[in-house]
């Protein structure tokens, strides 16, 4: 009983940081948020409510979203830029 409480706070602060890091940009919020809810698949009381199925499908857009999220700006900026060296700036900014 213990356990599934602490997995419960656990993972609604995961929830919370990742909705919080849809808005800082120094948090990753996607995955803090999947990760949230795999703690919570974990608890007892949510087994009825998240299926495994529906947790992995969460996580998959997780990754199609992250992947848009680090790429599709470095593309962008290279046709706007359209210069080598604030392009190869602009791809190490973003990776750190």
């Amino acid at each position: 009983m213990t356990l599934d409480i602490l997995l419960i706070i656990i993972g609604s602060l995961m929830l919370l940081v990742g909705l919080a890091g849809c808005l800082l940009p120094i948090l990753p919020g996607p995955p803090l948020s999947w990760l949230g809810l795999v703690v919570l698949k974990f608890s007892s009381s949510f087994t009825e409510v998240l299926s495994w199925r529906e947790v992995l499908l969460w996580g998959a857009l997780v990754v199609i979203v992250t992947l848009i999220d680090t790429v599709l700006p470095v593309f962008g900026s290279r046709k706007i830029l359209k210069m080598n060296r604030k392009f190869l700036a602009f791809c190490f900014s973003a990776l750190l």
